[in-house]
């Protein structure tokens, strides 16, 4: 089940479904009863039939019980649900994962004089039904200004987003009971953890792909489920996507001609401008804008793979096991942690995405990034005292699952199965442990790998879009990647080429007067910024990327009447 859109009111009536059918057209599952109107599906890209434990079923004939969830596969084989859904005559329930990666979101409106309650695993469906939905320009702070937001909290106004926990509705309106993710005591290390993520892989090894880029987090996966390959004689799938010239796709390619290892390497879909602006408002209405609008093309290749029948195993969130992701603020920011000092951490968290935003909502911005900062420091002290590795190991768990990875697994579940190993409980909860003890008991991946898999330390890795030698360290190898920027790359980079291709529709975006007229927005700096670009200023592509993701998406919130 990849998304649901629920209506509970004292009574449904034809209009009600026409409503909810003008947003979720091709739904493949609608259960209506005299109080609430249900509809999932499995894929909407994806054209191979879901499995059974993805799909949902008719239990009695008198209660028309339903139940189905969005998955996740455990490590010792079962499945572990990110989102599960019970649906009754008289309303439902929804149990979210703790973690974050999915979420549900609600909100009370009337339809037709009938006062009612949605449900739905997207939120742009929801505004588009309810109207009157704007974007919380503070708890768009973090969203847009830094990494990721601090809190879960919804995007939008008169809309509750549920990223663990409880939702249960019924005629009379909705509760929520809120959960936060807790480390489980006592778990193994963080290796034996690792290897147990990575037993289903071993045991049924063609069902599953392993997603392969020159970095380190998928190359540790790799060796570790290489040493074990002479015990089974398997040959390993991997799969890496992008152009051939890309170093992580060159230096994948390398790795994936070693003994035991099918290697597939796939270019993206060449579509046409229509086929690929109909994608592109689908994933930046789902993503809700947490990357670059044309990274949506890409994705869509998690299709080929599940049409394989094969379960993506992804290395996303490796880098919290290595220590990377926050490193500055493990350096210099403990005093500020301490000190709940927000606005002293700032600076370690901003990002820079694309300025287009009138200098009063970016000053509102800022303050709601450092206030919800704030919040979570608070909790987290509370739960962990003064350790700053538990800290801002939990600062990256609580907030960057549920509010970058959460955002892009809802597109992701669309596509395909798939398992992100450094995502596992017990994978986390070792090393929540490793944090209690001290800094220098953290994994070296890159010693697990010469150790499982020597032959995989005689390749580079890739940081920044630049290959580096395998022994470099993390500050040194950053050095190294930003003196290759300056002196020239390895490949000439090429245009966006689906910038180019929406040339017509970017520019006339940036004048149009659902632009010039939207009250958030800079409309002088967007225009200047998309003209300098098609005038040939190449390093705005990132900029016009990121802004087209936002116009995308704040377009796909309007109401649909």
């Amino acid at each position: 089940m990849a998304s649901i859109l629920a209506w509970i009111a004292p009574t449904v009536t034809e209009d009600h479904v026409r409503r909810l059918r003008l947003v979720y057209s091709d739904a493949e599952v609608q259960l209506r009863s005299g109080a609430m109107l249900f509809m999932g599906s499995g894929r909407t890209f994806r054209r191979q039939p879901v499995s059974e434990a993805a799909t949902y079923s008719a239990r009695t004939p008198t209660g028309k019980y339903s139940a189905g969830s969005i998955t996740r596969w455990g490590h010792d084989g079962s499945v572990e649900r990110a989102l599960h859904v019970s649906v009754a005559n008289d309303g439902l329930v929804v149990d979210v994962n703790s973690l974050g990666l999915r979420s549900i979101y609600t909100s009370t409106a009337e339809l037709d004089g009938t006062r009612g309650t949605l449900v739905s695993t997207r939120l742009d469906w929801i505004t588009r039904i309810v109207g009157e939905c704007e974007i919380d320009v503070e708890t768009l702070g973090g969203h847009w200004l830094g990494f990721n937001q601090f809190a879960s909290r919804s995007l939008v106004s008169n809309v509750e987003r549920v990223s663990g926990g409880r939702l249960t509705v019924d005629v009379d309106g909705f509760h929520i009971d809120r959960q936060r993710w807790q480390p489980r005591p006592d778990e193994g290390s963080f290796l034996e953890s690792l290897d147990g993520a990575l037993a289903p892989l071993r045991d049924d090894p063609d069902r599953w792909s392993l997603g392969l880029s020159g970095g380190l987090d998928s190359r540790l996966l790799l060796s570790m489920l290489k040493s074990r390959k002479h015990e089974t004689n398997v040959v390993l799938n991997c799969h890496v996507f992008g152009n051939p010239i890309d170093p992580d796709v060159s230096v994948s390619t390398r790795i994936g001609a070693a003994d035991y290892v099918a290697h597939k390497a796939l270019e993206e879909p060449d579509l046409d401008a229509s086929a690929a602006l109909s994608v592109l408002r689908e994933y930046c209405a789902t993503t809700c804008a947490t990357t670059p609008a044309t990274a949506g093309i890409k994705y869509l290749l998690y299709g080929s793979i599940a049409e394989q029948g094969r379960v993506i195993v992804d290395g996303a969130f490796g880098e919290v096991g290595r220590r990377q992701y926050l490193n500055r603020l493990r350096l210099f920011g403990r005093a500020a942690l301490r000190n709940e000092d927000a606005e002293k951490l700032m600076p370690h968290f901003r990002y820079a995405r694309s300025p287009v935003f009138r200098s009063e909502v970016v000053q509102r911005m800022k303050q709601g990034m450092v206030d919800e900062l704030r919040e979570l420091i608070h909790v987290l002290r509370a739960t962990f005292g003064d350790d700053a590795n538990l800290l801002i190991d939990g600062i990256s768990i609580a907030s960057r699952l549920p509010n970058y990875y959460g955002y892009g697994q809802a597109w992701v579940d669309m596509l395909a199965d798939n398992f992100m190993p450094f995502t596992e409980v017990s994978v986390l909860s070792s090393i929540m442990q490793v944090s209690r003890t001290k800094e220098s008991a953290a994994v070296s991946y890159k010693r697990v790998i010469r150790e499982r898999a020597p032959g995989l330390a005689k390749l580079p890795l890739v940081k920044g879009g630049r290959e580096y030698p395998f022994w470099l360290g993390g500050i040194a190898a950053t050095g190294y990647a930003m003196m290759r920027r300056r002196v020239g790359s390895q490949a000439e980079k090429k245009p966006n080429h689906y910038l180019e291709l929406l040339k017509e529709y970017v520019i006339d975006s940036s004048r149009d007067r659902s632009t010039r007229d939207y009250a958030l927005y800079d409309p002088v700096a967007i225009q200047d910024l998309v003209d300098r670009y098609y005038a040939g200023e190449g390093s705005l592509e990132a900029a016009v990327d990121w802004w087209l993701a936002f116009d995308l998406w704040r377009r796909s919130l309007q109401s649909s009447g």
